[in-house]
């Protein structure tokens, strides 16, 4: 796919409202109007962390799928399914260490090991069993390998030894990223604390710089294209390594609440202020 076709593309659910003042779109945003503004928006953290993940799995998959080209038949998907034993507790480094041996494992062998995995609770066992998110947790790793190449079993294999796997072959890849990064967006709140959701690898200079621009937010899409390469900036902002430009965000935070952060467009930012102030004045002399 064109790199002018995906900078025109816009994506849906996007980490931040489209620029002039306009109603926010996307999961974890709520738009408020204000008297004689154009308002300001309340992100919801918690989906909007959600939405970032979900697009970033799908975005994965899809370019995982798309960078084997012609050779797309050569190669199968398969999912291991990680799960922990009774007894057993999550930690970090447990699927950071499989990802190291199984990519040691195919590096061997010549092969690049292409993946991408979510994490999951399993809400039933918790209920029935009573046990923690802890020993809940379970994970999901999708594998674009040549076919024929082998590929252990992680429990056996002594890569996870902290429960039991299963491997299915996977016809619809973008599909099941799609399913599992929906079901894990539900349940992430419960998630143990320092748990990441999702994690990919495994991708070509030109996957990466590609996948890095859509997971930006949409203000820098808007301002650059893919060969551009943007990267985050010390300081705010976005560096575009191609060019050397910095994009600044067009947004700047006016609050926080516990439901979320409120921002709005910066040149609305005086504005926005003052006219909180005074719902607040006209709230608290009413009240007394």
């Amino acid at each position: 796919m064109s790199t002018a076709k995906h900078a025109s593309d816009r994506q849906k659910g996007s980490d931040a409202p489209p620029q002039g003042g306009g109603a926010a779109v996307g999961v974890g945003l709520v738009p408020y109007k204000t008297t004689g503004t154009p308002g300001y928006v309340l992100i919801d953290r918690h989906k909007a962390r959600m939405a970032r993940m979900s697009h970033a799995v799908k975005t994965s998959a899809r370019l995982h799928c798309e960078s084997l080209g012609d050779d797309v038949q050569k190669y199968q998907c398969i999912m291991w399914t990680l799960t922990y034993a009774p007894g057993n507790e999550w930690s970090p480094e447990h699927i950071s260490r499989l990802i190291r041996l199984a990519r040691q494992h195919f590096h061997r062998r010549g092969i690049v090991l292409r993946f991408c995995w979510v994490a999951e609770l399993q809400l039933k066992r918790m209920a029935r069993t009573g046990c923690s998110s802890r020993q809940a947790l379970h994970y999901h790793v999708l594998l674009w390998l040549p076919i024929g190449a082998s590929c252990p079993q992680p429990d056996t294999a002594g890569w996870w030894p902290h429960g039991m796997t299963n491997t299915v072959k996977v016809r619809a890849p973008i599909s099941y990223a799609t399913k599992y990064a929906s079901k894990g967006s539900t349940e992430s709140e419960q998630f143990p604390k320092g748990a990441r959701c999702s994690a990919a690898g495994g991708f070509c200079p030109g996957c990466r710089r590609e996948r890095r621009w859509w997971l930006a937010p949409r203000w820098v899409r808007e301002g650059c294209a893919i060969s551009d390469d943007p990267i985050k900036r010390r300081g705010g902002g976005f560096l575009l390594r191609g060019t050397g430009e910095v994009l600044q965000s067009p947004w700047c935070v006016i609050g926080f609440g516990a439901s979320g952060v409120r921002v709005c467009l910066k040149e609305y930012a005086d504005a926005v202020n003052a006219d909180i102030q005074r719902r607040i004045e006209e709230f608290c002399n009413a009240e007394i």
